[in-house]
């Protein structure tokens, strides 16, 4: 029933797969040398045999015996006595109720993993209003589940919510297990369908659903069900009529029908349509069957159009005319006949679904659904897309068919009649305004519309309507659709993309400068904050839902009063934060240093402020002791709030090491003694730094994370426990937990590694974050980025990705395949809000900027980049090595002096950015393209006339295209293709001068200045329409070898 007979034996993996398995047990070499875990071998796993319409063919013996079910690897023994605490599984708390329900009295015994898989799968996949797929809506599954002592159902329900739960949370223990029970049903159903006993009861036809359902989650199906579709219509004739006498039978014939229709249209095979007649007879008393009926004639229909359309193109012999146009007028006219049917059904749909469904919005019109405001529930929504499709796919049909026999008759042959031909226009403009209603309807069909038509997240960080995949992918290959609903359509798919199957985390898991990565974890939501020294406005918190996607969330500091950054130089400002979650409520403590003037004697200051929701933060309040990195730690036994912060030992020898007081969160005074925690493992003396203190207690133990080593090369994290908050700590056996640099500083591509912060998740599994560099040819100029790594507890003690080295290639969990190149970002500063993913230099004296019907407007000042102030520009930072940076400029009038500045740049620091934009000529008139190169002090300038006299047309962009090794800076008109004039090696964007520091990283910048002087009280309004990021592949290797 699932694999062609000759691969009979060897791995479930190779069989799948359709290879021959080398059978080298218990791990095959093929699945080791693809890197995927080996699912074992089973003399459970049938394979494919045809089954006719009446008659099942099975050769299985004997159920398997599922309480001796095994890991294939040792590693991936399942904890089920709760003893080990790092591998336990916990339970997923909100589903509790729901898992109750499917585990009682149960057939084969489980686990707190396996409950904690049917939970999340019937969350995900079963629970009424809250399910992610509509095909796989089964809200009939736990009336039937547990009920005759099989055990059939329990285990192909076990298969996909052991993958579910796999694709959601990563852990390969459940992937593996999931393939063997796949296996295992495959098994027990061929038994079933041997002894015929109970063959037509619900379970059955539900197992064969969830077979399919399987292959859809683990990214092999994806909707086709071509592996089942026999049983499946097999199953509905041998159940005839009976199985429409209850609502269960009914809902799984409807979704039986659906995965039919699937697999009809995706193989233009019929054979398997409409099983036992009763969905035409049906059809006739319920709109909704007769939805379905009218895709089944129409994929009959499809089915002979498609084969007099590659018949005709194969075809060298010479019709009459009689013959071709009496086969023109049946094709067509039929065509036509069912396109009526499908608009009889919009005016009949609204009524049936106002006097049947309480709880459901009515379908509208063809056209009318892409217009106007109108909610649907997403049972609705998918069953207008379904019809829709159907539709779309015979109004493909027929024009595909038309415009072949006019190729045909051009070639000489019997030319179709000139009335048929002028149906081409009419048909086009359908498909046109079906693809519309159809994509109008995903929103509503995913749950990510509420009833006011605001956005809301993916359910349950949702799967997505599954059935909707396949009509999506039509219209991508559709010659008819507007480039409009191809990019929409095309975004839609790579959305669903991400949250369809398994996520994997690639490093970095934020790219760009973001050093100083705290995670905190909280419910179902992992938070991240990092430093943001002088940029405004301050410390960035970033949220995820699956460790992989992040985006801003929120910033800390939003208001001048919060934190003044007036004079900020490069790499001072805000520094080092710390998320806590005490009593409720959100803390992030951090620290400000306005300057490295050591005999000025401005010391570090600690802060902390919270937050009821992440968003809107309180002002600071200012901690008594002074030092870096602070953290509040709320000890879980006690109550006690602790800061744990670096500070030195006194204020003359200034000795750094770890600090720590009981702290009072409304004054910041220390209310308890103030003592040294640890001094970390290296040498303690005038240059030790050991820093970035993170506190835990696991175990009725007190850990402490440290950073040691500075923040270049020797940069590494550390660790030392502690029966007490306040010490003694010893120092753990497998320090440094993470260091980069003992495998060689010149050697591997990451380096810089530390700066650590632990969280567990939901599934009991344990990550750290921390930050590291992409050496790239020995400089970084993307500084310090947020990387992450797993953690293992071996007697007691973290281990940190295995303790094997932080490589670019490797994907933390779980392994689906190459690295993505990010897609365009776009800004056409069309929202009434700025995008929070731009900064500026330094707190704002005033406003400098304003959005104004689709532009930004930058009001210029008197300071520039070079200028240790907040001068008219909005900064991005750069994400990827290798991506091009556009800015369109907008038109304007009138001239430009040559101190009058717009432009883009790649910013460092004050002391390095590198421009390009357009000025009034120097020693010239008109309007120049310039650009200049900041090395630490010294410039390079370049420019050439515009060819102008005054003004500046629409359509001119300015580019900057980073490379791994160089930045090039160029200039373009309309669509023409950049000119690029110099470029600069990107070396010089990511060191500072001597005697200075950089902490960040490199920045994308729009500006405008008067450099020096005032802009012109009539000078032009300048500004940008739009700007954009293209990605492109990076292929930075683990080794730094250029």
């Amino acid at each position: 029933m699932v694999f062609p007979g000759r691969f009979s034996t060897g791995c479930i993996r190779c069989r799948q797969r359709k290879i021959k398995c080398d059978e080298t047990k218990p791990t095959c070499h093929r699945c080791y040398v693809h890197g995927l875990p080996c699912p074992g071998y089973t003399d459970q796993f049938p394979f494919r045999q045809p089954l006719q319409s009446s008659s099942f063919k099975g050769s299985r013996a004997a159920s398997p015996d599922l309480s001796r079910s095994k890991s294939p690897n040792p590693s991936q023994h399942v904890n089920t006595n709760g003893n080990d605490d790092e591998r336990a599984w916990d339970p997923i708390k909100r589903v509790q109720s729901q898992s109750a329900m499917l585990v009682r009295s149960p057939i084969i015994d489980l686990c707190d993993d396996d409950r904690a898989s049917l939970s999340y799968f019937i969350h995900r996949f079963v629970a009424r209003n809250r399910a992610d797929s509509y095909p796989s809506n089964m809200t009939c599954l736990p009336s039937i589940l547990n009920r005759d002592g099989h055990g059939l159902l329990e285990v192909t329900a076990l298969s996909v919510a052991r993958m579910a739960a796999y694709n959601q949370l990563g852990c390969d223990r459940l992937r593996v297990q999931s393939y063997r029970n796949y296996g295992q049903a495959i098994g027990m159903l061929q038994d079933t369908i041997s002894s015929r006993q109970g063959i037509t009861d619900d379970k059955v036809l539900a197992s064969v659903l969830l077979l399919c359902t399987f292959k859809d989650i683990s990214g092999e199906g994806f909707g086709d069900p071509s592996e089942h579709v026999s049983g499946l219509y097999s199953l509905l004739e041998m159940r005839g009529l009976e199985q429409l006498a209850t609502g269960r039978g009914f809902e799984l014939y409807i979704l039986s029908l659906l995965r039919i229709h699937i697999y009809s249209f995706l193989h233009n095979d019929d054979t398997y349509s409409d099983p036992g007649g009763m969905e035409h007879f049906l059809g006739l008393f319920d709109p909704l069957m007769r939805g379905m009926s009218l895709t089944t004639e129409m994929l009959h229909l499809r089915h002979a159009l498609v084969s007099y359309t590659s018949g005709i193109r194969r075809s060298t012999e010479t019709f009459t005319s009689c013959d071709q146009e009496a086969v023109d007028a049946q094709l067509l006219e039929d065509c036509f006949q069912i396109l009526y049917k499908f608009d009889t059904w919009d005016e009949e749909a609204p009524v049936y679904w106002r006097n049947t469904f309480e709880d459901r919005t009515v379908p509208i019109a063809l056209g009318k659904v892409a217009t106007g405001s109108h909610y649907y529930d997403p049972e609705t929504a998918c069953t207008i897309i379904l019809v829709r499709l159907s539709r779309l796919i015979l109004l493909i049909s027929a024009l595909e068919y038309l415009e072949e026999r006019i190729r045909q008759g051009a070639r000489g042959g019997y030319a179709i009649s000139a009335g048929w031909a002028d149906y081409l226009p009419a048909l086009e403009h359908d498909v046109r305004v079906t693809i519309d209603d159809m994509l109008s309807c995903v929103p509503y069909a995913l749950a990510e519309v509420d009833p006011s038509g605001q956005p809301v997240p993916m359910p349950n960080d949702g799967a997505g309507a599954l059935i909707i995949l396949q009509p999506l992918k039509i219209i991508t290959s559709c010659q008819r659709a507007t480039p409009q609903q191809l990019l929409v359509c095309k975004s839609i798919l790579t959305h669903m993309d991400r949250v369809i199957v398994a996520q994997a985390i690639w490093n970095p898991i934020i790219s760009g400068w973001n050093p100083d990565p705290a995670i905190l974890t909280v419910g179902d939501d992992y938070y991240i904050a990092t430093s943001s020294f002088e940029y405004w406005p301050g410390i960035p918190i970033y949220h995820s839902k699956d460790l992989s996607n992040w985006t801003i969330k929120s910033h800390a500091l939003t208001r001048p009063e919060q934190l003044q950054l007036y004079g900020t130089p490069t790499g001072a400002g805000a520094w080092a934060p710390s998320l806590s979650f005490i009593d409720g409520k959100f803390w992030l403590s951090a620290m400000t240093r306005w300057t490295y003037d050591p005999v000025a004697r401005v010391w570090p200051r600690v802060w902390f402020i919270s937050s009821e929701d992440l968003v809107n933060w309180s002002d600071p309040v200012w901690a008594e002791p002074w030092g870096i990195d602070p953290e509040l730690f709320q000890d879980p036994v006690t109550k006690k709030t602790y800061l744990n912060l670096m500070a030195p030992n006194n204020n003359k020898d200034r000795l750094w090491g770890i600090s720590q007081c009981e702290v009072s969160l409304a004054s910041g005074n220390c209310v308890g003694p103030y003592v040294s925690l640890w001094n970390g493992t290296l040498p303690h003396n005038s240059t030790a730094r050991p820093e970035g203190p993170k506190m835990y207690y696991k175990d009725e133990w007190y850990y402490l994370l440290i950073a040691e080593g500075g923040t270049d090369q020797l940069h590494r994290s550390t660790i030392a426990r502690s029966k007490t908050p306040s010490g003694p700590f010893v120092a753990g056996p497998h320090n440094p937990l993470l260091y980069n640099g003992q495998w060689g500083f010149d050697n591997l591509t990451v380096q810089s590694t530390g700066h650590a912060t632990l969280t567990k998740t939901n599934d009991g599994l344990w990550y750290a974050t921390f930050l590291a560099r992409r050496n790239i040819n020995g400089s970084s100029p993307l500084g310090r980025e947020t990387f992450m790594v797993n953690v293992d507890w071996k007697d007691g003690w973290p281990v940190f990705n295995q303790g094997d080295p932080v490589l670019l290639s490797k994907q933390i969990k779980p392994e689906v395949g190459p690295r993505q190149v990010p897609r365009q970002w776009v800004d056409d500063f069309s929202r009434s809000n700025l995008d929070p993913s731009w900064y500026q230099l330094r707190a704002p004296y005033t406003k400098n900027y304003k959005l104004e019907k689709g532009k930004l407007v930058l009001k210029p000042n008197v300071f520039d980049l070079s200028d240790r102030d907040t001068p008219a520009a909005l900064l991005r930072k750069q994400k990827s090595l290798n991506m091009t940076f556009s800015a369109e400029l907008s038109s304007f009038k009138g001239d430009l002096g040559p101190r009058n500045r717009i432009g883009i740049s790649s910013y460092l620091s004050e002391f390095q950015h590198q421009d390009i934009g357009v000025r009034g000529c120097v020693n010239a008139t008109g309007i120049c393209i310039y650009t200049e190169l900041n090395k630490n002090g010294t410039q390079e300038y370049w420019q050439t006339p515009l060819n102008q006299t005054s003004g500046l047309a629409g359509g001119f962009r300015l580019h900057i295209k980073a490379e791994p090794l160089k930045y090039r800076l160029g200039y373009s008109f309309g669509k023409e293709a950049p000119v690029y004039v110099t470029s600069i090696a990107s070396s010089w964007q990511a060191f500072a001068p001597p005697d200075w520091f950089v902490f960040s990283g490199a920045s994308w910048v729009i500006f405008a200045t008067g450099d020096g002087e005032p802009w012109p009280h009539n000078g032009p309004q300048v500004g940008f329409n739009e700007v954009s990021e293209t990605f492109h592949e990076e292929n930075i290797p683990n080794y730094d070898r250029w």
